[in-house]
């Protein structure tokens, strides 16, 4: 938990998030993103969809099919069975 609080008080810092303290548990902080940290994560989304879609730009529907098929099957044998 100290790396956790540490990357907090960085991003509280950069004025990315807003901590609150719990009024209840004084143990308990909550985190808001702010309006620079919501712009900043839509940029940062919008620019990994660029990047995909140039990369894929290449294949057809079907291949594109096949490879989420494939990438969804990877995931699935990767993950806990129960």
């Amino acid at each position: 938990l100290p790396a956790i609080t540490m990357w907090m008080a960085k991003l509280e810092k950069r004025q990315l998030v807003i901590r609150e303290r719990s009024t209840t548990d004084l143990r308990s902080q909550y985190f808001t993103l702010t309006e620079a940290a919501k712009q900043q994560v839509e940029l940062a989304v919008n620019k990994v969809c660029d990047a995909e879609n140039l990369m894929l730009a290449s294949l057809s529907t079907a291949e594109k099919a096949m490879l989420l098929e494939l990438l969804r099957k990877v995931a699935r044998s990767s993950m806990p069975k129960k």
